[in-house]
């Protein structure tokens, strides 16, 4: 059965990884939660579970999923820096403008048809397409998630849709499980910030 088969998949995977992966989505959970609540300290946990996340894709042979957390780990030190600097540790939530959607959202499908079409030529990977635009995504929104853009949430909330997919193929079924829960908390983080910033948020260049 389906079910048996997840089941012991799963259990396989925390044995040969020593429960690295299920470490991994603790940590990462706690990172979306304290960033849903605006807390300095959703980067640490960010920083421990990339860290983890790393070595888990790796072992799957996703290496765009790998180079993806080894940027996260750089952008967790980056974050903080840029989230610190006020006595609240809240710094301000901004909105952005029609045209820095169109240019975002056209700039990520463009090069992931580029990055894609050339990784293809260099080596044979599974999900090539789906792997690659879940990291220039990512890329781009971890961004927009450092300097506190509302809509970060709306971006995430597609990236992990497509990515709890892309997890499941693999037989990732804990880290799968994980970006079906990010999609909640995705809808709870914009809701937060949205109720948080109240009427100073405001569209920035």
């Amino acid at each position: 059965m389906l079910f048996d088969e997840i089941v012991s998949s799963t259990i396989e995977q925390a044995n040969s990884m020593q429960g690295l992966e299920a470490f991994a989505v603790i940590n990462a959970i706690a990172y979306v939660f304290l960033a849903a609540r605006q807390s300095i300290w959703c980067w640490l946990f960010a920083f421990v579970s990339t860290v983890c996340y790393v070595v888990v894709f790796w072992q799957v042979s996703l290496p765009f999923q790998t180079a993806l957390n080894a940027y996260y780990v750089l952008m967790a030190g980056y974050g903080y820096w840029q989230w610190q600097g006020s006595k609240d540790d809240k710094k301000p939530v901004t909105t952005m403008t029609i045209r820095q959607h169109i240019l975002i959202v056209g700039g990520i499908l463009i090069t992931t048809l580029v990055v894609a079409q050339i990784w293809r030529e260099i080596a044979f990977t599974p999900f090539v397409h789906v792997d690659v635009f879940v990291t220039i995504a990512s890329v781009t929104t971890t961004v927009l998630v450092a300097h506190k853009k509302l809509e970060n949430w709306l971006y995430w909330i597609v990236i992990n849709m497509v990515t709890a997919w892309l997890c499941w193929q693999v037989s990732l079924y804990l880290t799968s499980g994980l970006y079906l829960l990010y999609c909640g908390l995705s809808i709870y983080g914009h809701w937060q910030w949205r109720k948080d910033s109240g009427p100073q948020a405001r569209a920035t260049n």
